[in-house]
């Protein structure tokens, strides 16, 4: 209490101070003159109240915790009123002065910020730091503070917030725990090849703050620069495992896991693995494209590491191509087939033995189900099944068995007949001719009788056709043999020396009538050439023949040839002029009228009553020509 007091003019002995407390409680205090200040120090003391409990970050700042408490201003002592009086040696005092008031209180607030592992044992001291009491005077201090050791992150820090004033008992806050927050930590232990394009990430998510992480698998082509990541998964401290989808495969590639929070992304460190390749593209079997062998082809995995490929038929492995390779053909498949020719026959011509088959169609290989198989050390790419067989055999030629040995035959198209000229020729058998002697005036007639003809040996004829595979069973046998033309006769008559003129050329009728023969009756000598298409001919015997002599008119005869001119009247018996032409079905002498005895407009004979002159017995009109006359 300071105070400023005028001198008197007694002789001062020094002050009394009189404080009241609740206008009850009096205290005095003796000042020696010459003082001007006076602590009261057993005024009611101030009070510490406790601040609220620091809220401490729990991993929201990198590398720190960090606290915030609100510490309210300290309760001043209880006010007390003071009055002071001059005390002098003379025994008298002065008046006292007017009463003034004051109180107590903290001058520096002390904040002591203590770090324990546990409640119970806090005991590291973090923040040390005075306030002056002015900071209060805007209303509750807002403290702040931090714990800046970051390392380790865990276990869970606990914190208490101490106040202290000099000459105050200390208050502090309930405990309170946090923990620095870090970049994430993340290993990567194995990596697991699931499928072609997936794989599994497995590691661990070390304990860090704040959690949980978000959790990332990222992969890269090996020797790349930039990683591609998938999607990202909120993930707990521990073990992990983070599927991958996407991949490449059939390719090297390097594996990351990387986990992030506020604070930054954690790295693991680089695993490289190999997945599958992919099913070799664009396989085709072929499908009868060659009868040696059945075609596989596909296109090589680009890119990809391919060890081999494997390839199945049936289901079954055949063999394993380089991982280069882009086809294989399989000799191995059911072959074509080619059975035998059929409806083979013959037919026999006098120069030939025609035999005519039917090819047979050529077949071509079982059908298979073939697949090829990407084989590399992660695994396995199965192309699509697909149906191959191999092709139908060619035909190239024909053999013809025709008993007497193999002929082979080739043309475009494939021939399906053969002309067998080799076979036995057909023969012929001799005859006799025989020719007319006086038995017709007018011709000889000439017959060749007996004259045969036989087919030649006949042949067993058997067929298969050659393809670029091979040759087909034989057909069924089938006999034939050359069958000789038709019998064809040629007549002719010597003319002496040696020499022969035609009578008639060859012709296939047997007989002739010579009409050519002397009419007198003169004899002549005859011979037959006879032939057939695929034989030889022969000369047959000689045979004479010669006209009957003719009569002249009105000599008796029996038949009209008799006659040299004219016909024989069957009425009388004699050779007359010759009737023709009938145009009467009325005939009664059995002979025809000639037409100059015809009406040319009616064509009718001309009817001579009975008693008229007449010439001919068709004249006359139901009657006979009688001395001229009709009867």
């Amino acid at each position: 209490i300071e105070v400023s007091v005028a001198r008197l003019p007694y002789t001062l002995d020094g002050f009394t101070i009189e404080r009241v407390i609740d206008g009850e409680d009096t205290v005095l205090f003796a000042v020696d003159a010459g003082e001007t200040i006076h602590d009261d120090t057993t005024a009611p003391a101030p009070e510490l109240l406790a601040p609220s409990a620091p809220s401490a970050t729990d991993g929201l700042v990198l590398g720190r915790v960090e606290f915030t408490s609100t510490i309210p201003r300290p309760l001043p002592g209880e006010p007390a009123h003071y009055r002071i009086r001059q005390r002098y040696t003379e025994g008298v005092s002065s008046d006292d002065s007017p009463a003034v008031t004051g109180h107590r209180d903290v001058e520096v607030v002390t904040t002591t910020l203590y770090r324990g592992a546990s409640e119970g044992l806090l005991e590291t001291v973090i923040v040390d730091a005075s306030q002056p009491i002015a900071t209060f005077d805007a209303g509750p201090f807002a403290w702040h503070g931090e714990d800046t050791d970051a390392t380790p992150v865990f276990p869970v820090r606990h914190y208490t917030l101490v106040l202290s004033a000099q000459g105050l008992s200390s208050v502090q806050t309930t405990s309170t725990s946090g923990f620095p927050g870090a970049i994430p930590e993340v290993s990567l232990g194995t990596v697991v090849i699931t499928g072609h394009t997936t794989a599994n990430l497995h590691g661990t998510h070390v304990d860090v703050a704040p959690e949980p992480g978000a959790v990332r698998g990222c992969w890269r082509l090996q020797g790349e620069a930039v990683f591609q990541c998938g999607a990202v998964s909120t993930v707990d401290p521990g073990a992990l495992s983070v599927p991958l989808a996407g991949l490449p495969a059939g390719r090297y590639i390097d594996f990351q896991l990387r986990s992030e929070n506020i604070h930054g992304e954690g790295t693991s460190a680089v695993l490289t693995a190999l997945t599958p390749p992919s099913a070799p593209a664009s396989f085709q079997a072929g499908q009868g494209n060659d009868h040696q062998h059945v075609t596989l082809a596909w296109q090589h995995n680009a890119d990809q590491v391919v060890d081999t490929y494997r390839i199945y038929r049936g289901g079954e492995f055949l063999q394993a191509v380089p991982g280069t390779g882009t086809s294989f053909n399989d000799a191995g498949a059911p072959a074509g087939t080619v059975g035998a020719p059929t409806n083979i026959g013959t037919s026999g011509a006098p120069d030939v033995v025609h035999v005519s088959w039917t090819n047979p169609a050529p077949q071509p290989g079982a059908s298979s189900t073939y697949q090829v198989i990407a084989v590399n050390a992660s695994g396995t790419g199965a192309s699509p099944e697909r149906s191959g067989w191999r092709g139908a055999p060619t035909i190239t030629a024909i053999e013809v068995d025709t008993s007497a040995g193999i002929e082979a035959i080739a043309g475009d198209p494939i021939p399906q007949s053969f002309a067998d000229s080799n076979a036995g020729a057909p023969s012929l058998q001799a005859g006799t001719l025989s020719a007319s002697q006086g038995t017709h005036a007018s011709h000889v007639t000439l017959n060749a009788s007996g004259f045969s003809t036989s087919p030649g040996a006949s042949r067993t004829y058997r067929v298969r056709v050659l393809t670029n595979a091979g040759a087909s069973p034989w057909s069924e046998s089938a006999i034939g043999s050359r069958t000789p033309g038709p019998l064809e006769v040629r007549f002719e008559f010597d003319q002496g020396g040696g020499s022969f003129a035609l009578v008639r050329n060859y012709a296939t009728a047997t007989h002739h009538n010579d009409s050519t023969a002397p009419a007198d009756g003169s004899p002549r000598t005859y011979r037959a050439l006879v032939r057939a298409a695929g034989t030889g001919t022969l000369t047959s015997n000689s045979a004479v023949g010669y006209r009957f002599p003719p009569l002249d008119l009105g000599e008796n005869c029996s038949a009209n040839w008799q006659c040299f001119s004219g016909l024989c009247s069957s009425f009388w018996g004699t050779c007359r002029l010759p009737v023709m032409a009938a145009c009467d079905p009325q005939d009664p002498d059995g002979n025809l009228c000639w037409t100059e005895y015809c009406d040319d407009s009616a064509e009718v004979c001309q009817m001579v009553p009975s008693g008229f002159p007449c010439s001919f017995d068709d004249q006359c009109q139901g009657a006979w020509c009688w001395d001229g006359f009709c009867y």
